[in-house]
């Protein structure tokens, strides 16, 4: 569970009202009570804070032994569930915070997880800003701080612990198939700018190689193996790029297109960039007539690389999924598939 996940709740005034100090008998703000509950049963952690006590006690102890028993019997009395009740929120007029919301405003956003990939990143949005917690956090803010200025990709606010937040873009799930050469237009000029970033990296194809074997090593599947000796023929050089630019990464929003969860620090370049893009389409079960009509459009844009090793490295794209995959017969098969036209371009 992500510590961001985490919801912080007043008491008094905020889930419950009274204008006469009849505690036992406030009003529960039923809404928000509704809203809390949903969160709560969705995996959030739901935790109670109230600044009860901070001048007719002597310590929040104190406030704990005089109160809390009192406010559980209210939570329990209109069923409100929850995780953990503190009286550790002093008393003030005002309390500044950047996440601070009001209750009302709070019961009408929508809070939703956001699928995560094959990765299981926590995701989530309220319809502004997009919080996702995972391991290579701080390393997709700089990629996104180095590429602001020469692709589209959404706004970095801020980075804590794992968790990155940045702006939501709205994305038109249709736009690739409704409009497939404007959006490989667009693609091509997110590829070509990553060209204006000189970095220099100690890593090499073999170790781009030695990671797809270690992607392989539980499987000790045939074709896995095929493909990792065909790869042994090909050399590619470092150059900056995305990553993991597949399909999902990859946000249509009024014509534009905005680059989302990159995978830096690893070995990349132009062109398993993309491969990961052809492997996405086909992961995803886009129809044959696009998968050829994007392999065609590539081929004729990086001209310097072969329908050999182009699919040879799909391939390999294709394996980096197999162990996050629910399907694995369906990944098999993919690779398989793809070992027929490889053999048959060879």
């Amino acid at each position: 569970m992500s510590l961001h996940k985490r919801i912080v709740l007043d008491f008094d005034d905020t889930l419950a009202y009274t204008s006469d100090r009849d505690w036992a008998n406030a009003t529960p703000n039923l809404g928000l009570i509704e809203k809390c509950n949903k969160l709560y049963e969705a995996g959030w952690i739901i935790d109670i804070f109230t600044a009860r006590g901070s001048i007719s006690c002597r310590s929040r102890v104190e406030a704990s032994e005089k109160y809390g028993p009192q406010i559980e019997e209210w939570l329990n009395k209109h069923h409100v569930k929850y995780h953990a009740l503190s009286f550790d929120k002093p008393l003030a007029a005002y309390y500044v915070d950047d996440k601070g919301i009001t209750p009302e405003d709070f019961i009408e956003t929508d809070i939703r997880e956001l699928e995560g990939g094959l990765s299981g990143s926590d995701i989530y949005t309220d319809g502004k800003v997009v919080h996702k917690t995972a391991r290579n956090a701080h390393e997709a803010a700089k990629w996104f701080k180095d590429t602001g200025d020469i692709v589209n990709t959404p706004t970095i606010h801020r980075v804590v612990g794992n968790t990155l937040t940045m702006d939501y873009i709205e994305n038109d799930p249709n736009y690739f198939t409704d409009s497939p050469y404007k959006a490989l237009a667009m693609i091509q000029e997110s590829l070509d700018a990553f060209d204006s970033i000189k970095q220099t990296k100690f890593l090499t194809f073999d170790d781009y190689i030695a990671r797809i074997v270690g992607h392989c090593a539980n499987a000790d599947l045939e074709p896995f193996n095929d493909v990792v000796e065909k790869l042994s023929s090909i050399d590619l050089e470092y150059g900056y790029c995305h990553g993991d630019f597949g399909i999902k990464n990859m946000l249509f929003n009024e014509d534009k297109l905005f680059l989302i969860d990159p995978i830096p620090n690893v070995f990349g370049c132009r062109e398993l960039d993309i491969a990961k893009f052809i492997a996405s389409l086909i992961i995803n079960r886009y129809d044959s007539h696009t998968q050829d009509l994007v392999i065609n459009t590539m081929l004729a844009y990086n001209h310097w690389i072969d329908r050999y090793e182009l699919l040879t490295l799909t391939a390999a794209e294709v394996i980096r999924v197999y162990k996050y995959h629910p399907d694995k017969d369906f990944i098999i098969q993919c690779v398989n598939d793809l070992l027929d036209i490889i053999d048959y371009a060879e």
